[in-house]
């Protein structure tokens, strides 16, 4: 499976829930799940995989998840009005089976409101946060004690903000052998003695943990910056809806979010913002409507991409 750029996750395994509803509208669950996992990164050079540049991580994930829920909302095909209010968590242990231990818990919220018969409003609110607890396993592929597949990524159709390429939204940074420390630039890594007769900096020395090649007698040449992912993110989407008395519905959107590092704070600095039109046809024979969106950013960073078309299966949220 794609997780993000230049990295494919798979993984076996299983899980088992267990739930009840109370009432009309409440519903709870807690479950058990296990999967091995192979996670091949191309763009983060944590360790020596099999091709140079590449980090093959080769972990396991037990946890535990419990989840409760209220929900309102009058149609999950096509909803027009009511609300959806969801807490859940993902708790990862070495003493649930897996390689890690990190807590990960994550809160949603949307709500649908009528303005007229046939238009509404759409909102939909998102945050969560990721953390490593107590004495897990190292490894490669690891930034700073969390898995890098289980770190947040934002960007999409899907997990939005819309018009940005899936998962491309991340902290970018420059990340040492084993993963326990991000620096922000080359500066804190490499120390310099004066300058060329051309006014060059020139190199003096550099931390070896941050050198992944060590004998090319530059320090700089072997530094890469990646998107290491956040233990932090935080999304809103809006929605001006016109549904047709056919399959169409037409929206307006705009869509804000971001995800963060360790090193940073909570804040709006950095935030993606995007804007634009969103057709959605509903079908009897698909169970969910196509999706067709087009959009652009108004608030990006110079590294993204961002794309002005993108298609899809599946409610916006």
């Amino acid at each position: 499976m794609l997780f993000a750029q230049n990295a494919t996750r798979s993984g076996s395994g299983g899980s088992i829930v267990l739930g009840r509803r109370f009432g009309d509208f409440w519903s709870a669950s807690v479950g058990y799940s296990f999967e091995s996992i192979r996670f091949t990164d191309r763009g983060l050079s944590l360790t020596t995989g099999s091709v140079p540049g590449t980090t093959v991580t080769n972990t396991s994930v037990g946890s535990i998840n419990p989840s409760i829920s209220h929900n309102t909302i009058n149609n999950l095909f096509r909803p027009t009005r009511g609300s959806l209010f969801q807490f859940s968590s993902t708790i990862a242990g070495r003493y649930l089976g897996g390689d890690n231990s990190f807590y990960k818990p994550d809160f949603q919220a949307t709500r649908y409101v009528p303005l007229t018969r046939r238009t509404y409003f759409g909102l939909h609110g998102a945050v969560g946060l990721v953390s490593p607890y107590g004495q897990g396993a190292t490894f490669g592929g690891q930034v700073l004690g969390i898995p890098r597949f289980e770190r947040f990524f934002l960007g999409g159709e899907y997990l939005g903000p819309r018009v940005f390429e899936t998962r491309s939204i991340s902290p970018i940074r420059f990340v040492n052998r084993d993963g326990t420390e991000i620096a922000r630039s080359v500066s804190d890594i490499i120390t310099f003695e004066g300058r060329d007769v051309f006014g060059h900096r020139i190199e003096k020395s550099c931390r070896e943990e941050f050198d992944f090649t060590p004998n090319d007698g530059r320090c700089a040449n072997g530094l890469r910056q990646a998107l290491i992912g956040g233990d932090r993110y935080f999304l809103s989407q809006l929605e001006y809806d016109i549904s047709t008395s056919g399959p169409f519905v037409f929206g307006l959107f705009l869509d804000a979010g971001n995800v963060l590092a360790e090193d940073q704070g909570w804040g709006f600095d950095g935030i993606r913002v995007s804007t634009g039109i969103e057709t959605r046809i509903y079908l009897p024979v698909f169970g969910a409507p196509l999706r067709f969106i087009y959009g652009f950013p108004l608030k990006k960073q110079p590294f993204d991409t961002t794309t002005s078309f993108q298609f899809s299966i599946g409610s916006s949220f």
